[in-house]
């Protein structure tokens, strides 16, 4: 009778199952790329070199040897550069869970301070699995002193200044390049005698 028809329909049907969980072992090998703080503190003005470790994990569940090269995606500011990845493909055997490169970038003097994001890419003849990261580089110091100032007492405070000087410019740069308007703060002095005078109110993305 259907017995043994329905019989059949069953063993079909775990053979699909089966051949199911092959096709993940093959082709779903990568679970995650993770990409460290960075190691160097590059600043504006200087030429640095800073380097990540980057860490490749292997899918919990797989077993199958293979190989993964990785790479630079995202889009990087003037002046920032991928030197290498070493090594630039990482090579997993059955049992490895994890494997490493050292990624190297480096920074011209004229690369912008700030954070950017880095994305690392890791790719198998099957597939991709991206980490994200942070390049920094780091302000340049830059003292604003106020010139000495005067003026003849006559209780009243004392308002404006006598311009300043810049210590810390570098690439030749002036003080065109900072935005804002420079303002003086007397510390509402009136009485006759020697005050502090303080420079403020100029912006710089790089000092």
């Amino acid at each position: 009778g259907m017995t043994p028809i329905k019989a059949l329909s069953m063993i079909l049907v775990a053979l699909t199952i089966t051949g199911t969980v092959a096709v993940a072992d093959d082709y779903e090998l990568l679970s995650s790329v993770t990409v460290s703080p960075q190691a160097g503190a590059p600043t504006y003005g200087a030429s640095g070199t800073v380097t990540y470790t980057v860490t490749v994990k292997r899918r919990s569940g797989t077993t199958r040897a293979f190989s993964a090269t990785l790479s630079q995606t995202a889009t990087l500011p003037a002046g920032v550069t991928v030197v290498s990845f070493v090594p630039p493909t990482v090579d997993f055997s059955s049992t490895d869970v994890t494997r490493t490169s050292t990624l190297t970038m480096s920074t011209a003097a004229t690369a912008s301070g700030g954070s950017t994001s880095i994305k690392v890419k890791a790719r198998t003849s099957t597939e991709s699995v991206s980490g994200y990261g942070s390049l920094v580089v780091g302000k340049t110091p830059l003292t604003v002193i106020a010139n000495d100032a005067s003026k003849t007492y006559d209780g009243w405070e004392f308002y404006g200044g006598n311009g300043a000087t810049y210590v810390g410019f570098v690439l030749g740069e002036t003080p065109a390049v900072l935005s804002g308007t420079l303002t003086f703060d007397s510390n509402d002095t009136v009485d006759a005698g020697a005050h502090p005078l303080t420079p403020g109110g100029l912006k710089s993305k790089n000092y």
